[in-house]
């Protein structure tokens, strides 16, 4: 992830042996390192343990979010750590828990547990619905921000990319071509004669 003046970039890679080691091992860490494009030695920032998955960092990159598995096998937290782990704190718990992303102002993360609608989490305060279309049996796959307001997602039922604002507003932009969509899901497999 580049920092906003475009002279370093944060990585955050896991010390795992391969994904069932990074998803079950929970000495597993995820180091971040920020690496200057000028050539200087990276600096480590701080390191995640307890096998921090999903590792996604905040736009203005001064938090990272990241799931970490409890002692129940199925269930996960959502942790939201500042870029150095000074202030960490685990936000929600749950089955099935997925973060998608964050607000483009860094003020928020979205995120789902299990089949509930995504929701945005703010640190110290109660999670409030995100404004997703009404899509009954269809799952968000994607959120790709336009500005600060509007964003782009991609649901499957029935496979389409669709333009949304925080507001609840809706247009639909194209149709997703079936066969992709499964296995790739990216926006050059849209068809937007329609």
């Amino acid at each position: 992830a580049w920092l906003p003046d475009s002279r370093s970039l944060l990585i955050a890679p896991s010390n795992a042996k391969d994904n069932i080691d990074d998803l079950y091992n929970p000495n597993a860490s995820s180091t971040i390192w920020q690496v200057l494009v000028d050539g200087t030695a990276p600096q480590q920032l701080a390191t995640m343990v307890g096998a921090p998955l999903w590792l996604d960092f905040s736009p203005d990159r001064s938090y990272v979010g990241f799931a970490r598995r409890t002692d129940d096998e199925l269930t996960y937290e959502l942790h939201i750590a500042t870029v150095d782990n000074r202030e960490n704190t685990a936000y929600v718990a749950g089955q099935g828990l997925n973060l998608q992303g964050w607000l483009p102002d860094s003020s928020g993360f979205i995120f789902g547990v299990s089949d509930a609608a995504l929701q945005i989490g703010r640190l110290c305060q109660p999670p409030t619905p995100f404004p997703l279309p009404e899509t009954p049996g269809s799952f968000v796959r994607r959120i790709e921000w336009v500005d600060n307001s509007r964003f782009l997602l991609t649901i499957d039922e029935p496979p389409q990319l669709l333009l949304s604002d925080l507001n609840g507003n809706v247009t639909p932009i194209g149709s997703l071509r079936q066969e992709y969509f499964f296995s790739v899901g990216a926006l050059t497999a849209f068809d937007f004669a329609q």
